[in-house]
């Protein structure tokens, strides 16, 4: 999976894929710049709960092309100048042409910005600010296993010498595997597939290690461990896209599709205990957006007649970004707090915050 994904030749990501209509799937950014115009007050309250750092930082891992960056800063320009100016953009990006396409975007915003490779690179407790990311963690590569003849097996690729020849390989799992501790969550049910997130766990740990005070906020697919490991969820959430049809072999079109996997909120929730974080809320997109975007939605009502072509657009996306049956209840959202932040009601998560658990 990462070499599919990530290899700098030949990988999916590194090919920088189309998104939106014309590509391999939808994301919350290709509906429109309405769900970066909400994320925009959400910087502006952690700015404000920080006590107006200056420099404040925010930071973006899986930018793709830069536009969820634009349509927040954007925003934020008009609701809070002073907010603005103080902003310098870290962006977390491995890969050589997204960083070309994301100063082609953002050197017209008149505000500083740097890039790392990746989080070994970013010295510790380096920033103040915000962190976000978007559909990145379902991306990161994952372990399979499988159970089978009444014991753990991890399903493992065997690489050819062209993509063609790569092939399946079961291996028992064994006590000294460091699989074999995350095995406990999941049912022993006979032809159980599923996957195990390691990279997700060690990537939250640099994640937190990387701040001094600030507001990590992560918006994905993805479940509870319940949900997760549950009884009735026996073949996994692998899953592979390509013009916007779902494949079902990973070893095929390799470099040319994407594959995804559901994120275990529950992990990410520990991990982030475990590394002296906070807890703010988790929740699905659709009432976190509706709770951060009372006052966009008051400014957009307020600013265009409920008849104009604007307004019209603008609650078409807030109702494809929210609805149950759309992308109101596929994602999910969780924050968490690093460092001494102000105690408040954070907004975002007024409404049916619970315990990923």
């Amino acid at each position: 999976m990462a070499h599919a994904l990530y290899d700098p030749a030949r990988g999916y990501y590194s090919r920088v894929p189309k998104i939106g209509k014309k590509g391999d799937f939808f994301t919350s950014v290709s509906v429109g710049s309405s769900f970066g115009q909400i994320l925009a007050y959400q910087v502006l309250e952690v700015w404000s709960s920080l006590g107006y750092p200056e420099p404040f930082h925010l930071i973006e891992q899986g930018a793709h092309e830069g536009r969820l960056l634009v349509d927040i800063l954007e925003e934020l320009k008009l609701l809070q100048i002073e907010c603005y100016q103080a902003i310098e953009i870290v962006c977390i990006e491995p890969f050589d042409r997204l960083r070309l396409l994301q100063r082609e975007k953002w050197e017209g915003l008149k505000i500083p910005f740097r890039f790392f490779s990746d989080w070994s690179e970013v010295p510790q407790e380096a920033f103040t600010g915000f962190f976000y990311s978007n559909e990145l963690i379902d991306s990161f590569p994952v372990d399979l296993v499988t159970y089978q003849e009444g014991g753990w097996h991890e399903k493992r690729v065997i690489c050819g010498e062209n993509f063609a020849d790569n092939r399946w390989d079961l291996r028992k799992i064994t006590e000294q595997n460091p699989l074999f501790p995350w095995l406990s969550s999941i049912p022993e049910i006979e032809g159980y597939t599923t996957e195990i997130q390691r990279t997700a766990e060690a990537w939250m740990k640099s994640v937190l290690r990387g701040f001094k005070r600030g507001v990590v906020l992560i918006v994905d697919y993805g479940y509870p461990e319940s949900v997760y490991y549950s009884r009735e969820r026996t073949s996994g959430t692998l899953q592979m896209y390509q013009n916007h049809q779902k494949r079902m072999d990973p070893l095929l079109h390799v470099g040319e599709q994407d594959i995804t996997a559901h994120v275990n909120f529950t992990e990410l929730y520990r991990k982030g205990l475990g590394e002296g974080a906070q807890f703010i809320g988790y929740t699905d997109q659709g009432r976190y957006l509706t709770g951060m975007g009372e006052r966009w939605l008051c400014e957009i009502s307020e600013t265009h007649p409920a008849d104009s072509v604007v307004f019209q657009k603008k609650i078409r996306e807030f109702k494809t970004l929210t609805h149950p049956e759309m992308m109101g209840n596929q994602f999910k959202v969780l924050g968490l707090i690093k460092g001494t932040v102000e105690e408040k009601n954070w907004k975002g998560f007024r409404f049916g915050s619970t315990i990923p658990l």
